[in-house]
Parts: C-alpha cells; sequence; structure tokens
C-alpha cells in the first residue's frame, strides 16, 4: 500500500453536508417541474427538458452527499468486535511470522488533519444524539445504553478498516 501526498489537498468533512440539500434541492426542482407540468397547459417539453436538467444536477451532487454522509456515520463508533481462535487462525495462517494486531487503517496526513478538525471542535455536533428510533428499540430490547470505551470517533477517521499485521521482528526488545 503506498501513501499518496497531494500538498494543495485539504478537506473538511465535519461540515453540514450541503451536497445533501443541494440533491434534495435539485430532486425537489424536479418534482416541482413534473407537477406544474400535470395543471399547466403549456406544452410539457420544457417540462421535461427541466425534469432531466434537474435530475442530472442531483445525480452530479449525490456522490459526494453519500461519501460525507458515511464518513460522518461512522464517528459514532463501532460495535467491539471479538472474533474465535479459529478466525485468528485464519488470519495468521497466511503470514505465520506476523503478528494480527486488529481492524485498522495505516495513518496518513489526510488522518492527522481530520483529527485536528474534529478536535477543534465538539465532535457530538457532527455525529449528533442518539436517534428517537434507537432510543425506543433499546428500550423495547431492554439494553441500557453502553458507555463507549475510549473514544468512539477515532475509528470514524477512516471508514475502511483492514486487518493490521506487524512483522514479529518488529517486535524484538518491546516489552
Amino acid at each position: 500500500m503506498t501513501m499518496s501526498y497531494d500538498p494543495l489537498a485539504y478537506e473538511m468533512p465535519w461540515r453540514p453536508n450541503y451536497e445533501k440539500n443541494a440533491v434534495a434541492g435539485w430532486l425537489a426542482a424536479s418534482g416541482a417541474a413534473l407537477a406544474v407540468e400535470q395543471v399547466s397547459t403549456m406544452p410539457p417539453e420544457p417540462f421535461y427538458w427541466m425534469t432531466g436538467i434537474c435530475g442530472v444536477m442531483a445525480m452530479a451532487r449525490l456522490p459526494k452527499a453519500i461519501k460525507l454522509h458515511l464518513l460522518q456515520k461512522h464517528l459514532r463508533g463501532r460495535d467491539l468486535e471479538f472474533i474465535s481462535i479459529t478466525e485468528l487462525q485464519k488470519y495468521i495462517k497466511d503470514t505465520p511470522e506476523d503478528m494480527w494486531l486488529g481492524s485498522g487503517f495505516l495513518w496518513e496526513n489526510r488522518h492527522a488533519q481530520r483529527v485536528f478538525e474534529i478536535l477543534k471542535r465538539d465532535w457530538t455536533s457532527i455525529v449528533g444524539k442518539e436517534s428517537t428510533v434507537k432510543k425506543v428499540v433499546r428500550k423495547i430490547q431492554g439494553k441500557r445504553k453502553e458507555l463507549p470505551i475510549g473514544q468512539p470517533w477515532i475509528h470514524g477517521v477512516e471508514p475502511k478498516e483492514e486487518k493490521l499485521m506487524q512483522p514479529l521482528k518488529h517486535t524484538e526488545g518491546h516489552t
């Protein structure tokens, strides 16, 4: 895995999802064009064109809106993972000279920048509070709200985790 570096790249993923609002606006405009076409005595072609253009504009904004939503969603943290001995044996079977560290990601400049941006503000304002639906489901199931171990947002810095292995030779001298 190679690290890529762009000295001019800057991202601010912990901002409001303006792209989501733009998609909703374009879809509303598309729906409005279709609704006006139904009640209007004007020729329908301009409304079809308007609907098509609005649809294209919504689709142009949709990928970034989804990417930003998923990145922010991961700040809520993940449940603890437990694996069995047989699963661990599968992980280390291919690389017997390595030690399995767990799931995670390799830190790059963008991850450091994301953490810096999170620590500048209250991360709960990004994640939001527990939804009412989750509260109701939790109460029905009779579960208590579990307190997180550590900071749950740290795994949300990179949504794509992979299994991390460390060569055993790198651990020599460690206690």
